[in-house]
């Protein structure tokens, strides 16, 4: 939808600024609903000067929308924020607010890409199934419900992606919003069964140190538990032995594209899907995130059905103590499978600014 410009309306220039690329956006913001109503993208090896492109990105936008200036803005980062300032992985440049801000006139925020989907959270239509998809729901509640008001101002996201991130949500009321930035996806991962315990050993042995969940719940715990299967025989025939000749960077995509029709394929899966639900179990009893806990990151989103029908839920109900178990089964988990959650939360973080 295109947006009209009209005094009810802002207009919020946002990014999502990773080491491959930059993805900018003009979101129109109308009362609580934010849309992307137009986008250009850029490389970022080709960026020598962000605060340039921004300023080239701003103009190019509007030019495809009917607004004329911009609200505010806001970077959502693939890197931690110290003091309103970032470095993006494999960039010869960093963000400034300060820059951006006097570059382009208005305020702008930077924020972890996390702390983006966070802000994107209290949003989420939770019945449109093209924003989210139910992965457990509490039987006192249903999907596309949220808990009551008492209990509904804890939500929380991991993200299995490239590594797994963490953020936490508390929502006083619609318009206060803390988004807690976390390092919990470098917190410890232990198995929890026979094939778990043999896995985490395995991957002890690889590293020669202690892995964090990061090393299993990932693009990288893909690659790993491949690689355990291998170890064990697996992969000597059939269309996934290709695994056996390919490079190790190449694997998460090989059991990806080969676990509905290879069954050491599906082990890999089934696998790391176990140890991402016991992962995100850990998540559930620290913060008791009862308005919802939410599943994103690029691993989940390409995997989303193989994760779902494997052992996710087996890895989340592991815990050996019948009260834990009985607070996780009031946790509603969800898949998010709208794209653009970065973008509408950086948005939304940009709105929250200027209120403040």
């Amino acid at each position: 939808m295109v947006a009209m410009a009209t005094t009810h309306a802002h207009s919020w220039l946002v990014c999502d600024a990773g080491g491959t690329n930059c993805s900018f956006a003009l979101v129109e913001q109308t009362d609580r609903t934010f849309d992307v109503v137009a986008r250009a993208r850029y490389d970022s090896q080709t960026i020598t000067d962000f605060a340039i492109t921004m300023a080239e990105a701003r103009k190019t936008l509007l030019q495809q929308s009917d607004f004329r200036s911009i609200s505010g803005a806001c970077v959502s980062a693939a890197g931690p924020v110290h003091d309103g300032t970032v470095k993006l992985t494999n960039t010869s440049w960093s963000i400034d607010e300060r820059e951006l801000s006097q570059g382009l006139e208005t305020g702008v925020r930077i924020i972890n890409d996390l702390t983006a989907i966070g802000y994107a959270l209290p949003l989420v239509n939770l019945s449109d199934g093209g924003e989210c998809v139910s992965v457990w729901e509490p039987a006192s509640g249903g999907f596309g419900t949220r808990p009551r008001r008492n209990e509904a101002s804890v939500q929380a996201v991991a993200a299995a992606g490239t590594g797994l991130g963490v953020a936490i949500v508390c929502e006083a009321h619609p318009d206060s919003l803390t988004v807690l930035p976390s390092e919990g996806g470098h917190t410890d991962l232990v198995g929890f069964d026979a094939e778990t315990r043999q896995f985490q050993h395995f991957v002890e042995s690889a590293i020669r140190n202690s892995p964090d969940a990061e090393l299993y719940v990932s693009g990288q715990g893909l690659k790993h538990a491949a690689a355990f299967i291998m170890a064990d025989g697996g992969f000597r025939d059939g269309p996934a032995q290709e695994l056996r000749t390919a490079d190790p960077a190449d694997y998460p995509a090989l059991v990806s594209r080969y676990a509905s029709d290879s069954p050491d394929a599906a082990r890999a899966m089934r696998l790391f899907a176990k140890m991402y639900g016991r992962f995100v179990s850990g998540l559930a009893l620290t913060v008791l995130p009862y308005a919802g806990l939410f599943l994103a990151g690029g691993v989940t989103a390409r995997n989303l059905e193989a994760i779902m029908s494997s052992g996710f839920l087996e890895g989340y109900f592991s815990h050996p103590h019948e009260g834990m178990q009985s607070a996780l089964r009031r946790v509603p988990v969800y898949a998010l499978r709208n794209y653009d959650v970065s973008l509408i939360g950086a948005a939304h973080a940009a709105y929250l600014s200027m209120e403040a």
